[in-house]
Order: structure tokens, then sequence, then C-alpha cells
């Protein structure tokens, strides 16, 4: 059985050719996506479930707030005198903006949320921050489904997800971590799909927790092995 999603008002089946011709509309949908935040809920009077942790989240991670202007667009605060229309800023904030509008005014506790490879336009650093972002929302009663090929993104899961097992083995959170992000295994699950066949249909695999109840993807720790020992062997003859 094919998946099949719905982009741009089309549905497409996996292994169709896509056309990326698009990305300026995909832009202009999601900041029409944003302004309707606006249009449907007088949002400055109506604070939602999740509003203060998502307030926090946004200046941590955005280092601005989020905010419309009289005219109902969308802007971006950087200081009290200092705003950006959104389709200047950076892909990050236009990424990261309607996941932060949405728990502030809109999302109801307990819900799902999907998102779709958000360390697309998220540097290194900013991929920690984001997964820390989502274990709070998830230990504040949030639930997400992500995909994902960020081995930063995973290996942050797994830091703590190991570190509940410390603070369970201890009794005591190890200096330098926040025992506000301690993981439950029972709160975190994860899939590997991946190609079969020469019809390209998709195969989904659940994965096992290693010894220490963390994931390991292999496909990535293959690929970053397989770096690590070509730039070994170049460092060697550099030096050698």
């Amino acid at each position: 059985k094919l998946l099949t999603y719905s982009r741009f008002g089309k549905t497409f089946r996996v292994g169709d050719r896509l056309d990326y011709y698009i990305p300026k509309q995909a832009i202009r949908d999601k900041i029409a996506e944003l302004e309707k935040i606006h249009e449907k809920q007088a949002w400055t009077q109506k604070q939602g479930f999740y509003y203060d942790l998502a307030t926090n989240v946004e200046q941590n991670l955005l280092q601005g707030v989020l905010d419309t202007n009289s005219e109902g667009d969308v802007v971006y605060k950087l200081t009290k005198n200092k705003k950006l229309p959104i389709q200047i800023t950076s892909s990050m904030v236009k990424t990261i903006a309607s996941l932060i509008f949405y728990v502030k005014y809109i999302a109801k506790q307990g819900e799902t949320i999907i998102i779709d490879e958000p360390e697309m336009n998220l540097h290194p650093t900013n991929q920690v921050l984001f997964a820390e972002t989502i274990i709070k929302f998830i230990k504040a009663g949030l639930r997400f489904i992500i995909s994902t090929h960020s081995d930063y993104i995973v290996r942050e899961i797994n830091k703590y997800i190991m570190l509940n097992n410390v603070m369970e083995k201890n009794k005591i959170c190890p200096d330098g971590f926040n025992k506000e992000l301690a993981l439950s295994i029972n709160d975190v699950d994860m899939y590997y799909f991946y190609p079969t066949g020469k019809d390209q249909k998709v195969s989904v695999e659940r994965l096992k927790r290693d010894s220490e109840n963390c994931y390991s993807i292999a496909s990535i720790d293959e690929t970053i092995s397989q770096q690590n020992e070509e730039l070994n062997i170049l460092f060697e003859k550099l030096y050698s």
C-alpha cells in the first residue's frame, strides 16, 4: 500500500516525480497561514493553554518575538523599536514561526502536532535547541510526530533518555544537565522508513532500543563513521 500525501492542493504517490519550482509560493502560503491566525481570533486577548511555555521558547530559540501589526501582517520583533516583516526574516524564523504561533494561541492539551524535517533551515546548534523545545512541549502534554534526518536531533533525544536513566539509578541529576528535560522511554518511539524493491515502496521498521534504552539509526551512523574514517586516512597522510 503506497503512502499518499497532499502538497499544494494536489495528491502525489510515493515514487512520483515532483516539480520543486514553487518554493516562493510555499513561502507565501506559509505567511498567509500565519496571518490567518490573527484573523480567526483576537489572540492578543485570548492566550492558549501553552502560551507561557511557547513564549519562553520563542525568546530563547528565536531571540525575538513574533507579533502582528495593526494590519494583521506578521512581524518579527528584535527589540521594542525594531521590527522586520516576516517575509525578510531568516528561513529559521519562518520555519519556527508557525509552530510558535500555533502552540501559543491554538494548541490544546494533549494534541498531536506533525512536523516534517525541522532541521532543513536550522544550524546544528539550533537543531539541538529545537529538540530541547520539543521535549519541553512533550513534558507539558503535547505529542509530536516528526520526520527527520538529523543526527543532532536524534542524539539530543538519546541524551535526555539517558539522563532519565541516570537519575532513576542515582536519584540525583548530574551537574550541568537540566533535570526538567529528563525523558522517559515511555514518551518516545522511533521508526525507520526506507524504500524497498524496484517499485520503491516504503517499508517501516520500528527501531529497537540499545542497552541504554537509546536509539541508533544505522543509515546515519554509517555515513558519519565513513566520513570520520576517510578524514582520519587523509589526516595521517598529511602528517605522516
